[in-house]
């Protein structure tokens, strides 16, 4: 059986499109459901996958948005994030692959 690898280009696209929909803006569901698959595959692609697993110092109080919008700021992709609510010494993609899973369930449900 041949199964597909997973991504290994970062995307930021589709994690921009997650944030979007966190700030509450209008994201159209097809298209988002897809980024959520593409940030699940990669999160688990830079962990389970073979990259090292680090499931990082998360804040309970930090909302998805945060998350996503710190990710994004650490990698150069946003300069307007959140006033460094969440700061990472690296990028704990478990919990980034959790926060689109729940987006995915979410859109579903």
């Amino acid at each position: 059986m041949a199964l597909l690898p997973y991504p290994s280009i970062f995307p930021q696209e589709a994690l921009m499109m997650m944030l979007d929909k966190f700030r509450g803006n209008e994201v159209n569901t097809p298209d988002l459901i897809n980024a959520a698959w593409n940030v699940v595959g990669y999160g688990l692609g830079q962990s389970m996958g073979g990259g090292k697993i680090v499931a990082g110092d998360v804040p309970e109080d930090a909302s998805d948005a945060d998350i996503i919008a710190s990710v994004l700021k650490q990698y150069g992709s946003l300069d307007n994030g959140p006033e460094n609510t969440v700061t990472f010494t690296f990028i704990p993609w478990m919990v980034v692959a959790k926060v689109a899973i729940k987006l995915i369930i979410k859109l579903l449900a």
